[in-house]
C-alpha cells in the first residue's frame, strides 16, 4: 500500500483530475496504476478523493465487518473481522502542493487466521483469542470467545476481566474461570509491534483427564496382576499384537505414500525444460534428468557417479573446483551467469554458453547442491545481433550528422560568397547574420559527431566553441571587447539543442553588434549553471550601453531579437531581460532529465 501511495503517475493524474474532474482518461490511468498490483494478496484496493469519492478500485466492495478496531499506529490502520481477520490501511496521497486523496487497501491475515482456527491438535477445547491493544477499550477476535456468558452454577469472571488479568502478568500460564464458568488453563504473549496480545486457553478437565485415566488403569493392572497372573498377560498380549499389526499397516501405507510422492517428484524433475543435476559435497553427480541428453549429449545414466567437472571446459576445471569448495563453505541460493560469461562442455567437446542456478539442499547424508543449467546459445546470438544492429545504427547516425554538418558549412560558404559579391552594406550585414545562424546549427552537429553521443549535447562545450567563433568573427580582441565564459557540465536533448544554439547565437551576436558603439570597449559574459536538480539558467550580459527603455521583443523590428522570443518558447525557457547598466538576458528552463527518470521508473514497475 505504501508503494502504491508513492507512484508518481498516480499522484500526477490525481492532481490533473482535481483540475478536470470530468476527464475519463485520468480515471483510466489511475485504474491502470492500481491494477498493476493485481497479483498481490489484496481483497480490495481503492483510490478516493479528499471528499471520499472513489475514482479507482481493484476488487469487490467488501461487506461491512462484524468487528473492527483501530490499531495503535501512526498510520490509519484497522483490524477487521469478517469470518476471519483482515487489515485495512488508509494512506494519504500527497505531493508538494498538498493532500490529493487517499489509497485504501484491505488484505486477509492468512497466517494469523490459520493459527486461530487450526489449533484443535492442541486439544478439542482449545481456543485462541487475538486481543488488544492494551490501554484501549479491550476487544478480542473472534467475538464469540468474549460474548455473553450462559448461567452456570458458579458465577464466571467478566470476559474482559479474564483477558485483562492475563495481560496483568499472572505468569506464563495460569488457571482461570472463563465466560462459560469453566476452569481453563490459559497463556498469553505479545504479537509483533502492533500492541496485540494472543491468548490461548484449553479446558482444565481435558488437560487433567489423561492423568486420571492413567492412574485408574495403573490401579486396575495391580489388582488384576495380583489376582489373575499369567491369564492377564495372555489377554494383554493379544491387544498388543493387534496394536503392532495396525502400526505395521500404517507403516506400509506411509511407505506407499512416500513412494508415490517420490514418483511425482521425479516426474517433475524429468519434465523440466532445463538440465537439473544434483551434486554431493565431493562434486559427484548423483542425479541427472532426461534433458541432459539434449543439452550435453550425455545420457543421464552415463553421468551418475561422474565429477561435475566433466561438464566444464578443460581450461576452467581447476578454477571451478576452487569455486565449488568455496561455495560448500557458505552455501546459498545463487544465480550464476548474469554478471559473467559461463560456458559448459558438450559430449563432443564443443562449448556453449549457459546460465546456472545453484540451490543447497540439506539431506540426511549431508549437504547436496541442485544445479539448474540452461543453454542460452539462442539468447547470446540474439544479443549479438542486437549489438551489431546498434553499432550499425551508431555508424549511420555518425554519418548523418557528419553530412548535415558538411551541408550546413556549404550553405555558410555560399552565404559568404554572396556577401563578397555585393556592395550593399545592409545586405552584407543580413547575409553575415544568416551565415552566423547556419554556423550555430552546424556546430551542434559537429559536437555530436565528435563526441559520438547522438542523444544529447554538452551545452558548456557548445557555448565555448560558439563564443570564440563569434568573438573571432566580430574582431572582439581588436575592438577591446573581452569575452568571459563560465559553464557548468549541463546536457540538453538533441531536439531542443538546435533552438538553444540559435538562441545563444542571437544573444551573443546582438551584444557584439550593438553593446559597444563608437569603438567602445567592455566585457561580454556568458554564464551557464544549474539552479536546481532539473533547472538550468543561461545568462548573456554585457557592460555596454544597455537596452532602450520600454523594449518589447515582439514589437521590435530587429529580426534577431524577435527570434530570441520565439526560440525561447521552443526551448521551453522563461526569458527575462534588464539594463543594469548594460544589457542582461536570462533564460531559465528544464533539462528534462527528471521527467525521463520518472518515465523510466514507471516503465520498470517502480
Amino acid at each position: 500500500a505504501r508503494i502504491i501511495a508513492t507512484r508518481p503517475n498516480l499522484l500526477k493524474h490525481l492532481r490533473l483530475l482535481a483540475t478536470d474532474p470530468a476527464n475519463a482518461g485520468y480515471r483510466i490511468v489511475l485504474q491502470g496504476v492500481i491494477e498493476s498490483f493485481a497479483t498481490h494478496d489484496f481483497t480490495r484496493i481503492s483510490v478516493v478523493l479528499p471528499d471520499g469519492v472513489e475514482v479507482a478500485r481493484l476488487g469487490q466492495t467488501a461487506s461491512a465487518p462484524t468487528q473492527e478496531m483501530r490499531l495503535d499506529q501512526d498510520e490509519e490502520t484497522w483490524l477487521l473481522w469478517r469470518d476471519g481477520l483482515y487489515l485495512r490501511h488508509r494512506l494519504l496521497l500527497r505531493d508538494a502542493q498538498g493532500v490529493l486523496g487517499a489509497v485504501v487497501a484491505e488484505q486477509p491475515l492468512t497466517s494469523v487466521n490459520r493459527t486461530l482456527f487450526d489449533i484443535k491438535a492442541l486439544g478439542e477445547s482449545a481456543e485462541m483469542l487475538l486481543c488488544g491493544p492494551p490501554g484501549q477499550n479491550l476487544r478480542c477476535f473472534p467475538a464469540r470467545l468474549t460474548g455473553p456468558a450462559p448461567s452456570p452454577k458458579r458465577r464466571p469472571e467478566d470476559p474482559s476481566g479474564f483477558v485483562q488479568r492475563m495481560q496483568a502478568g499472572y505468569g506464563e500460564s495460569t488457571m482461570l474461570i472463563d465466560y462459560r464458568g469453566k476452569y481453563v488453563l490459559a497463556a498469553h504473549g505479545p504479537i509483533g509491534a502492533l500492541g496485540l496480545v494472543a491468548v490461548f486457553k484449553v479446558d482444565a478437565e481435558e488437560v487433567y483427564r489423561p492423568i486420571g485415566e492413567q492412574f485408574q488403569i495403573a490401579l486396575l493392572l495391580v489388582i488384576l496382576l495380583s489376582g489373575i497372573g499369567a491369564l492377564l498377560v495372555r489377554r494383554q498380549v493379544q491387544p498388543l499384537v493387534h496394536v503392532l499389526e495396525k502400526r505395521a499397516d500404517d507403516l506400509a501405507a506411509t511407505n506407499t505414500a512416500l513412494q508415490a510422492s517420490e514418483t511425482r517428484f521425479r516426474a517433475l524433475l524429468e519434465g523440466a525444460p532445463d538440465v537439473i543435476l544434483i551434486v554431493d559435497g565431493e562434486g559427484t553427480i548423483s542425479f541427472a534428468n532426461a534433458r541432459t541428453k539434449t543439452v550435453f549429449g550425455y545420457s543421464p545414466g552415463a553421468l551418475i557417479g561422474q565429477a561435475i567437472e566433466t561438464l566444464i571446459p578443460q581450461r576452467h576445471r581447476t578454477q571451478h573446483q576452487a569455486h565449488r569448495q568455496g561455495y560448500g563453505a557458505a552455501p546459498q541460493l545463487r544465480m550464476m551467469g548474469s554478471a559473467l560469461d559461463l560456458y559448459a562442455r558438450h559430449a563432443d567437446g564443443s562449448e556453449f554458453p549457459v546460465d546456472v542456478m545453484l540451490s543447497p539442499i540439506s539431506m540426511p547424508q549431508g549437504l547436496v547442491v541442485m544445479a539448474i543449467v540452461r543453454d542460452i546459445s539462442e539468447r547470446k546470438r540474439a544479443e549479438e545481433e542486437i549489438e551489431n544492429a546498434l553499432k550499425e545504427k551508431t555508424s549511420l547516425l555518425n554519418e548523418v550528422h557528419h553530412r548535415v554538418k558538411n551541408n550546413l558549412q556549404v550553405i555558410s560558404s555560399l552565404l559568404n560568397l554572396q556577401a563578397n559579391h555585393t556592395h550593399d552594406t545592409a545586405l552584407k550585414s543580413l547575409l553575415a547574420e544568416s551565415q552566423g545562424r547556419v554556423r550555430a546549427m552546424a556546430l551542434i552537429h559537429q559536437l555530436l559527431y565528435e563526441r559520438k553521443d547522438f542523444s544529447r549535447v554538452h551545452l558548456g562545450q557548445y557555448l565555448e566553441h560558439l563564443g570564440h567563433l563569434l568573438a573571432s568573427t566580430y574582431g572582439a580582441e581588436d575592438k577591446g571587447i573581452a569575452l568571459r565564459i563560465r559553464a557548468d557540465e549541463v546536457y540538453l536533448d538533441l531536439q531542443r539543442s538546435v533552438p538553444f544554439g540559435l538562441l545563444a547565437n542571437e544573444l551573443v551576436t546582438n551584444a557584439f553588434k550593438h553593446a559597444f558603439p563608437d569603438n567602445r570597449s567592455g566585457e561580454i559574459r556568458i554564464e551557464l549553471g544549474k539552479a536546481a536538480e532539473d533547472a538550468i539558467i543561461l545568462v548573456v550580459s554585457d557592460t555596454g550601453v544597455g537596452l532602450p527603455p520600454g523594449l518589447d521583443l515582439m514589437k521590435i523590428s530587429s529580426l534577431g531579437l524577435q527570434l530570441v522570443s520565439l526560440l525561447a518558447d521552443q526551448v521551453g525557457a522563461r526569458l527575462t531581460f534588464s539594463s543594469v547598466p548594460g544589457a542582461r538576458f536570462e533564460l531559465r528552463f528544464s533539462t528534462g532529465e527528471k521527467d525521463q527518470r520518472h518515465e523510466a521508473n514507471e516503465h520498470s514497475g517502480g
